[in-house]
């Protein structure tokens, strides 16, 4: 009796050591056994300029390796690789179901076809040029636009999964709006590695953004798509700054670089597919032509250890966004990853003194404008946004109390006159205000812009006032005027589209009527033609135009010159106007209405300008 006693309490003691010290290679099975737990398989296809081996063999082969277990795959595609009929022709052979998505890198092919300038002299790599913060927001939603619509014409629909290693809020709001999204793909958390720092999201679990942020997950400002994160870092491992610490990832690039080998591997998915969360998730995939070509031997040996778990799911990207939901409606309100404590308010990791308050009305500087710089820097928390009030239109107040002035004097026309010249001359300073943590002008640069947004109201206002109701001045035709005054504004638009150059020996002058297309006369030696031409962008930015957009930045000559000028301008029309035939009269005015619709519509399309922390 004594001896079986000693027998089960040493088989005790083993189990008891072996549970407590290697709890991962006993439960590797179990932790994954558990429902809910998904496998996403994704490919990033970049043209193959960029391949280092540029035939469709790391195409076919990443394809022939997962359809060997009938696993699904996401492909994303960059413009060029869409345009590559070869490459496409081979997409459509294959059997296996998978997904088609697009990645959000900008090539030169897709910036020329957009119409919009590709800086020049710099590595395909760089933030500068690579992701859609590089580009102001009209040049975003044109990149965009182009991208989708080739997407479409390739594959018959628009995509529901989109994926680059950054890409900046404006844009997924953008995406989202007029083409519908139901999952993102983003590079995990590296603090400085391939010039690109992106660090404070969801240590490696998925989560939907906050509209603001994409970093940042959502708590009732939710874009409605869900987040995963490429390269899947260790919890602990690949805490620090530099490619060192983000190789400790899923990527078998990464990890093979490191030292490490499958069983690696194993860890990390036994790690993000534990059952302490209702829903689980990890990314796979290697650079299609790129890592692929070098890594694919252990790309196999990852989806051979996948297929032997029991009861892992290998889902696309937007099957995985819908079983999140059908799990999630919105965020959790807490996820535990080891020593990783997540919600909506904060991240937090006691032993690596890794805490982050998450702000979700703030944005990254991207939102508003281009970002050129070298070094991607994208990390939270933002600091110096510590204002967080919204700026009330007290103008709109001002203006609606004026009205009800006007219309009770019976003075209503000059008031709609005076108001419309204030728009159309300073609409763009109207439109600034403090938003996502962010001072945010789109014309020149106030310090006190409410005070200054309702004191141009009021004096122009009483301006008209004075000059139409109170002044001893008789006009023959008042109304003719009144509505010259704002009309002048029209002439911008046709200023600024005026453009000049000399080609080949003639002198090209034209009117921009769209991005690259210009309508006028080319004045040779002997010749004299009209054409209707479309040029390069860069050629088009080479014309000489006049500079109307500096006016709009210098406040001195904004708020005084440029309206004074309108007003001799106005003066100037009324004098040749008020003479004229009735017919010609009402013909000019309805040119200088239309234009001056086409220049308020740009006026509230502009980009914005400059931006301070608030």
């Amino acid at each position: 009796m004594s001896r079986l006693i000693r027998i089960s309490t040493a088989i005790f003691a083993v189990i008891f050591f072996i549970f407590t010290f290697f709890p991962g290679k006993i439960n590797a099975e179990s932790q994954t056994s558990c429902s809910e737990r998904f496998v996403t398989l994704v490919n990033p296809i970049r043209g193959r300029d960029l391949w280092y081996d540029k035939s469709l063999k790391p195409l076919t082969d990443q394809y022939l390796a997962a359809a060997k277990y009938g696993f699904p795959a996401t492909r994303l595609f960059q413009y060029d690789a869409l345009t590559d009929d070869e490459l496409i022709g081979e997409v459509r052979s294959f059997e296996v179901n998978g997904e088609n998505g697009v990645f959000l890198e900008i090539s030169k092919k897709l910036a020329d076809k957009a119409a919009v300038t590709y800086p020049s002299g710099l590595k395909w790599s760089n933030p500068g040029i690579l992701f859609l913060s590089a580009y102001s927001q009209s040049e975003r939603r044109l990149l965009i636009d182009t991208l989708f619509d080739q997407f479409k014409e390739v594959f018959g629909h628009y995509p529901e999964s989109v994926g680059a290693w950054w890409i900046d809020s404006y844009s997924l709001n953008y995406i989202k709006e007029k083409y519908g999204l139901s999952a993102i793909l983003i590079v995990a958390d590296q603090k400085t590695t391939d010039s690109y720092g992106v660090w404070g999201q969801w240590w490696g679990y998925p989560y939907y953004p906050s509209k603001n942020n994409v970093l940042v997950p959502a708590a009732g400002d939710s874009l409605n798509a869900v987040v995963i994160q490429w390269a899947q870092r260790d919890p602990i491992l690949a805490y620090g700054e530099g490619s060192f610490y983000s190789n400790f990832s899923l990527q078998a690039n990464d990890y093979i670089r490191s030292g490490k080998d499958t069983d690696y591997f194993k860890s990390l998915v036994n790690f993000y597919l534990n059952c302490e969360n209702p829903i689980g998730q990890i990314t796979i995939g290697l650079e299609t032509g790129m890592e692929s070509a070098a890594f694919h031997g252990e790309y196999l040996n990852q989806l051979k250890a996948i297929s032997e778990y029991n009861g892992l799911k290998v889902v696309t990207m937007s099957d995985f966004a819908k079983a999140y939901r059908s799990v999630n409606k919105q965020n959790p309100t807490k996820v535990v990853l080891g020593e990783w404590r997540l919600t909506p308010t904060q991240r937090e990791n006691i032993t690596l003194g890794d805490s982050i308050q998450y702000l979700h009305k703030i944005s990254f500087g991207d939102y508003f404008i281009a970002d050129k710089s070298s070094f991607l820097d994208r990390r939270l928390p933002i600091t110096g946004l510590k204002n967080m009030k919204c700026l009330f239109l007290w103008f709109l107040v001002v203006s609606f109390i004026l009205g009800l002035i006007a219309l009770r004097k019976r003075k209503f026309t000059v008031w709609v006159s005076s108001t419309l010249f204030a728009v159309a001359s300073f609409g763009l300073f109207y439109r600034s205000t403090i938003k996502n943590g962010w001072q945010v002008f789109y014309g020149p640069q106030v310090k006190n812009i409410t005070f200054t947004q309702c004191l141009s109201i009021l004096v122009i206002f009483a301006l008209f006032y004075l000059i139409f109701v109170k002044a001893r001045v008789k006009f023959k035709d008042k109304r003719l005027l009144m509505c010259l005054l704002p009309f002048s504004f029209g002439l911008d638009k046709i200023v600024s589209a005026f453009r000049y150059s000399v080609i080949d020996g003639n002198h090209v002058v034209g009117f921009l009527v769209e991005r690259t297309r210009i309508i006028g006369l080319a004045l040779g030696s002997n010749s004299l033609a009209l054409f209707d031409k479309d040029y390069p962008i860069l050629q088009t930015l080479a014309f000489l135009k006049f500079p109307i957009d500096k006016i709009w930045q210098n406040p001195t000559i904004y708020f005084i010159l440029y309206p004074l000028v309108h007003v001799i301008l106005a003066a100037i029309l009324y004098l040749l106007l008020v003479r004229a035939r009735n017919r010609v009269r009402i013909l000019i005015l309805v040119i200088l209405a239309v234009f001056l619709i086409i220049q308020l519509i740009w006026i509230f399309g502009a980009d914005p300008g400059i931006i301070l922390a608030s």
